[in-house]
């Protein structure tokens, strides 16, 4: 009986953490486009928004190599 708590406390902690990757990501590129919108803002009075852009993206691949990294080292 005791096996079976445990069990289940294992996969209701994956679902959460699993659950939460997409709202970290909305997240990360939340951050990021308000961070390159400052820059521009500030730096650049331009309409490309190259700041917007790289920051998005610099931050989305920085958090896919995190997320790559921790499932490999989980191995599921």
């Amino acid at each position: 009986m005791e096996n079976f708590k445990r069990s289940d406390k294992k996969n209701a902690l994956t679902y959460l953490r699993y659950t939460g990757m997409g709202f970290q990501l909305i997240g990360v590129i939340l951050i990021g486009y308000y961070l390159g919108d400052f820059l521009d803002r500030k730096w650049n009075a331009g309409n490309p928004r190259y700041w917007t852009a790289g920051l998005i993206l610099v931050f989305m691949f920085a958090y896919l190599y995190k997320l790559i990294k921790d499932l490999s080292r989980d191995k599921l």
